[in-house]
């Protein structure tokens, strides 16, 4: 996973999904953490790894762009769980 403004996920096998223009706001220090734990989340659940690392990544981004729009860009260092949930909806 390549973590950025276009996100990209890329398997061994050559799957490559890739998250076209997220949230400004996640380019924030810890917002890297959040979606390293959503993928482990994932994967602890038994969810196959590219796919987990998809989802996160959109999970993530749907998150940070709410955060956004509720604290502003400068504000997400406040990305909650219930950012997270809600992205989830």
């Amino acid at each position: 996973m390549l973590k950025g403004d276009d996100t990209i996920v890329a398997a061994p096998d050559g799957q490559v999904g890739v998250s076209r223009g997220g949230s400004p706001a996640l380019a924030t220090a810890g917002t890297g953490d959040v979606l390293s734990g959503v993928v482990a989340a994932l994967l602890a659940r038994g969810v196959e790894p590219f796919t987990a690392a998809c989802a996160a990544v959109w999970a993530h981004a749907e998150a940070g762009r709410l955060a956004a729009a509720e604290l502003s860009a400068d504000g997400v260092g406040g990305l909650r769980r219930d950012h997270l949930a809600s992205a989830r909806e």
